[in-house]
């Protein structure tokens, strides 16, 4: 078991490296893991993480699935919608598929 846990971090490590996304794990960001959006008409969204260093605003959702989606990929616009509206001018969104090992960016 802590051969296979060695081998999955190993993996994560890897895929964070390749995608030039080690900065999501530096020191630089303030990390907010599923805090709740409460938008005026009271719908609440709940991103797996955000990072937010000044006006800068990155969402990113994890998926375990095998399987890239459109709904995923929608889900994380709307949280990139919300954060735009909360002020942040520079917003990211990424779903991270940890099964397959893909980090996909959502375009606006």
């Amino acid at each position: 078991q802590a051969i296979e846990m060695r081998q999955q971090l190993n993996k994560l490590q890897s895929l964070i490296q390749r995608e030039n996304h080690s900065d999501w794990f530096s020191e630089q960001y303030r990390i907010l893991f599923e805090q709740d959006i409460i938008t005026p008409t009271s719908n609440i969204y709940r991103p797996d993480r955000v990072m937010i260093k000044g006006n800068r605003a990155v969402a990113v959702d994890y998926k375990f699935g095998k399987k890239i989606s459109t709904a995923h990929q929608n889900q994380v616009k709307k949280y990139m919608e919300l954060l735009e509206k909360m002020g942040y001018n520079e917003v990211e969104g990424y779903v991270w598929y940890l099964s397959i090992g893909k980090i996909v960016e959502v375009e606006r």
